[in-house]
């Protein structure tokens, strides 16, 4: 799979003091480290998803890349949302998703392609190959 980070978007009024340019997205298979993009230096993250168990996640930890302040997270079980029985294979999922301030509570529940209002968010294309 492929994970390409567009923008963020902190609380409006929230994050005036934060430079975006500075923000660093990190993925994660479960709890590993596969890559890390930024709004400076964007690209295509790859994730394999070969051998992948039902109790794994794909997670995006979002911090500033200079200071390591934490703007949240969010973990996407593997098994529910990309291989799935509803799974769409080279289809790009582009939407705003909410980051959780809590990585230990950061579970994903909402549906593929539909965008979260909440803040902050990241605003992401997924894609399964």
């Amino acid at each position: 799979m492929t994970i390409y980070v567009h923008d963020i978007d902190f609380e409006p009024g929230q994050g005036d003091d934060k430079d975006k340019y500075e923000v660093g997205f990190q993925a994660h298979r479960n709890m590993k480290l596969v890559d890390i993009a930024s709004l400076e230096d964007p690209h295509l993250m790859r994730i394999s998803l070969r051998n992948a168990k039902s109790t794994e996640c794909v997670r995006i930890l979002v911090q500033n890349q200079h200071d390591d302040e934490f703007f949240g997270s969010i973990s996407i079980n593997i098994s529910k949302y990309f291989l799935g029985p509803s799974t769409l294979f080279n289809h790009p999922y582009k939407q705003w998703l909410t980051l959780f301030d809590d990585p230990e509570d950061d579970e994903y529940d909402g549906n593929l392609g539909e965008d979260d209002e909440d803040f902050p968010k990241i605003l992401v294309t997924l894609t399964v190959l």
